[in-house]
């Protein structure tokens, strides 16, 4: 297992988009020295394939937090 920082993943996907899995695998290589071959290929292919989380709502309805009120009024 490793950890993919958002800067990696950027890059890597930005390889992947312009010149191919190929070049992908190769920069995947060159950040992940212990990925190789085969392996480095399919790293490539699941890196270019994420997207971001869609950014949460804030919670609504009758379980949200409520705000609080000074007290004295």
């Amino acid at each position: 297992m490793i950890a993919v920082s958002d800067e990696d993943a950027a890059a890597i996907q930005a390889v992947f988009n312009q010149d191919g899995e190929l070049s992908a695998a190769i920069e995947v290589r060159k950040r992940f020295p212990a990925i190789e071959g085969e392996r480095a290929r399919e790293w490539a292919r699941m890196i270019a394939s994420w997207r971001p989380f869609p950014r949460a709502k804030p919670p609504d309805g009758p379980n949200a937090p409520h705000k609080t009120r000074p007290m004295g009024r």
